[in-house]
């Protein structure tokens, strides 16, 4: 049972797909469908400080700090995390009352990664061993 008494307090959690219907959602935001080309690359866009600087997901080096490489980052667009690197990637994640869920989308081979869950143990654990071996193995990297 997915109700819960914190229904209708907080945004998330209140949209149920399938993976058939979710592809397509997926497929319309590649063929630019819902968003412009400019709203899309805009999603995609890292977010920046008022100094003009990345702004930072994750862990951060005291390297990151004193050389920034702002050819490698790993920040937040609209609604997506953000990697730039080898390979880049965006993704989101999200949870709610027993119900899991990871789409990662590989922008330099076009590859989605789309998982749904209905357990309440997270994904988080294993789902970057998933991806490694989907890189290496499908994509070579």
């Amino acid at each position: 049972d997915d109700y819960t008494f914190l229904n209708g307090i907080i945004g998330a959690g209140g949209l149920y797909t399938s993976l058939n219907d979710y592809s397509k959602w997926l497929d319309a935001l590649d063929k630019q469908t819902l968003l412009s080309s400019a709203s899309a690359e805009e999603m995609y866009r890292p977010a920046r400080l008022n100094d003009g600087a990345i702004a930072s997901v994750g862990k951060k080096t005291l390297k990151d700090y004193i050389l920034p490489d702002e050819s490698i980052y790993s920040s937040y667009g609209y609604g997506w995390t953000v990697n730039k690197g080898n390979p880049s990637t965006v993704s989101h994640s999200g949870s709610w009352v027993g119900f899991r869920n990871n789409v990662y989308r590989n922008i330099n081979t076009g590859l989605d990664v789309v998982i749904f869950s209905n357990r309440g143990a997270t994904l988080d654990h294993w789902i970057g061993d998933v991806m490694k071996i989907i890189n290496k193995t499908i994509l070579d990297y």
